[in-house]
């Protein structure tokens, strides 16, 4: 390759020519062809663009060009020249995915660099450009393409090289040298896959490439649109304020424990949580090869508690953290990970700890976007993401996607190595978030059961769904005082869900009326039916948990005495309006916005049958069908962090926690 052959092309913002551009004699002087493209002009950016074409961008000359859909960057104080400059080189580099983009400024900053490179760029050059740089940007080409494929006469020499020394033989060799070019013989040029020889001259290699192209823009879009609406990205870079060895020790401590109640903390406090740990299971032998900066930890956590929506009475950022640190201490109990707080003999290693990892991450996102409402209601009232994930799993496809995003988004899967290593890390984060769609219960329990009897050990994509399963439904194994919280929060959440139902005209769930609920007694069934036999069979597996079993059956009992203290439906008065209106109205906006509701005369719910019992119907539809217990007033009060849970704004530590860590 020879970049007298290349074509440069500037892509420019509109009303900008080549005299913009001091450096372009020597663009020219190198490049077999130099041009300016204006980035409005259609025609150009539906050409195919010959393979051997590089891309270039001037991040300066968008200063004064505007942009309504930017995107951020933390580099430097003039936030909106910098949204405008990633937004346009973001907006290039998907547009033109198959070629080389380079980036050129002026900003020494070095985030912004990285901010170019992680919106697509090839490279980064600090202007002023000097020559010899200019002569080397033809080997970004070279490093996209690889070696230059040798000409058809080359391989027609070749093969009739290594084929038979007949005439007839050496005629057949020359009239199919451009397709048969797989002949093994150590003086064979090889030819990559993809190479333009290995076509058919009809399919010409922009011509699939255009369509690919076309294909991954799409996708980008769609992702992005479904992003902006599930998990909207932060206004502006949220800054946080380390923790003291004190606070940190004191936050740790509380997180080796069982009786860990996310209630205890505000939300800032939660974000630091997160953060010790991943970081305790990143100070792990196995994984000190995972280089990660704790500036790009706590923007990964400061993000995804924002696609948290926090007037989710249940499904917020502290349910999260809250599966999280249960993942956790398993983790611990099992040996696989070190605890701080004791000295845990490890035995064969049921799981190694970059499996571990993944399934702490899984734990933290698994309800990433949630809107409030279960998979049911999303299915009958024909919302566009269940028709996209087409009826099945539609939150946990979502929880999924979104979670992935993220993480792509902030580096965390750029630390495996090779194919392999890196698609088990996604599949254990699929398989996990998906494990948790309690439609599919069941199943795994019954998978559980069989590999209980069979008596082999558990594969680690197993141990990741049994582990991940039992973190979700956890509340219901913690101190009784603690589940009861839980169940308080879950039931408000099902309650504003049949209001919304009631509102649009749909069938409402007993499980959801407020007017029919008994609390104790979906409490009650849940345990005897769903919970211990989750638990019962995991423990067979993992008899290192059996203290979740004990402690169910303890908290079984509680429950039962509570029911002989009431037997009253719950009252629309007895949950705080406030939490009430402010979620039905939210979730009735993402409906009305996505779909049109069924009309009155709707006839019953997919898999509904009209006389089923509160309970029965409870766990029928019900993401996480767990927690019935009467919400007071005072309990309302006890939890302001829950209701007013917004990731940029610092709130007044709580009262029972013994630090304050807050963000800025």
């Amino acid at each position: 390759m020879d970049p007298s052959q290349c074509t440069l092309v500037i892509l420019s913002p509109t009303n900008y020519t080549a005299l913009a551009y001091p450096y372009i004699d020597n663009l020219q002087a190198v490049f077999g062809h130099v041009m300016v493209a204006d980035e409005s002009d259609d025609t150009f950016l539906q050409q195919n663009h010959h393979h051997s074409t590089l891309f270039f961008m001037d991040a300066d000359m968008i200063q004064d060009h505007d942009d309504q859909n930017s995107i951020s960057s933390s580099s430097s104080s003039n936030t909106s020249i910098m949204d405008h400059r990633l937004t346009w080189i973001k907006k290039m580099t998907q547009h033109f995915i198959n070629h080389p983009v380079i980036v050129c400024s002026s900003d020494t900053s070095a985030t912004f660099m990285l901010d170019c490179l992680h919106g697509g760029a090839a490279d980064y050059l600090v202007k002023p450009l000097n020559m010899p740089v200019i002569q080397t940007l033809f080997l970004k080409l070279y490093r996209r393409q690889g070696p230059e494929p040798p000409t058809p006469r080359s391989i027609s020499t070749t093969s009739s090289l290594s084929s038979s020394t007949t005439a007839s033989s050496t005629n057949a060799s020359a009239n199919t040298a451009v397709l048969d070019i797989t002949a093994t013989s150590t003086n064979t040029l090889s030819l990559h896959e993809d190479d333009f020889y290995i076509l058919p001259p009809t399919i010409q290699p922009e011509d699939m490439n255009h369509r690919f192209k076309e294909i991954v823009t799409k996708d980008i879009q769609l992702t992005k649109a479904m992003m902006d609406i599930y998990a909207p990205p932060l206004p502006s870079p949220t800054k946080y304020i380390p923790l003291s060895s004190r606070q940190a020790d004191e936050l740790k401590l509380k997180l080796t424990r069982w009786d860990f109640s996310p209630f205890e903390f505000n939300h800032d406090e939660l974000i630091h949580c997160v953060y010790l740990i991943f970081e305790m299971t990143l100070s792990e032998p196995d994984l000190s090869h995972f280089s990660m900066s704790q500036d790009q930890l706590y923007d990964f956590i400061i993000d995804l508690a924002n696609a948290y929506h926090g007037d989710n009475p249940y499904h917020n950022f502290a349910h999260a953290v809250d599966v999280l640190q249960c993942l956790y201490y398993f983790l611990c109990e099992l040996g696989i990970l070190t605890c701080q707080r004791r000295t845990t003999t490890k035995k064969q290693p049921l799981l190694q700890t970059k499996h571990a990892f993944a399934l702490l991450l899984s734990g933290i996102g698994h309800d990433a976007g949630h809107p409030g409402v279960n998979n049911m209601f999303l299915i009958n009232s024909r919302t566009p993401l269940a028709v996209m994930y087409n009826d099945r799993s539609v939150l946990e496809s979502l929880h999924s996607m979104t979670l992935f995003q993220l993480i792509k988004k902030h580096g965390l899967d750029q630390w495996w190595k090779g194919d392999d290593d890196y698609q088990c890390f996604r599949q254990i984060i699929i398989s996990s978030i998906l494990a948790t769609d309690m439609a599919l219960n069941n199943d795994y329990v019954n998978k559980f059961k069989q590999a209980a009897v069979d008596g082999k050990p558990m594969d680690h994509m197993l141990l990741c769904t049994a582990l991940i399963k039992c973190a979700d439904i956890s509340n219901v194994t913690r101190p009784f005082r603690r589940g009861k919280e839980w169940a308080e929060l879950l039931v408000e959440e099902f309650a504003s869900q049949g209001d919304l139902e009631r509102e649009l005209g749909m069938p409402v769930l007993p499980a959801n009326d407020r007017t029919k609920i008994i609390l104790e007694d979906c409490q009650i069934g849940f345990i005897q039916y769903v919970a211990l036999d989750l638990f019962s069979s995991v423990v067979e597996l993992l008899p290192e948990l059996t203290f979740t079993v004990k402690q169910l059956k303890q908290n079984l009992k509680q429950w039962e005495w509570e029911k002989k203290q009431h037997q009253q439906p719950l009252g629309i008065d007895m949950l705080p309006t406030t939490i009430t209106t402010a979620g039905t109205k939210r979730r009735l906006s993402y409906c009305l916005e996505a779909s049109t509701p069924p009309s009155l005369n709707t006839p019953p719910l997919r898999g509904e049958n009209p006389a089923t019992a509160a309970f029965a119907s409870h766990h029928q539809h019900h993401h996480h069908h767990q927690h019935h217990h009467y919400v007071n007033s005072s309990l309302a009060k006890k939890k302001p962090t829950l209701e007013n849970h917004q990731p940029l704004t610092s709130v007044s530590p709580s009262t029972s926690s013994s630090s304050s860590c807050t963000l800025q």
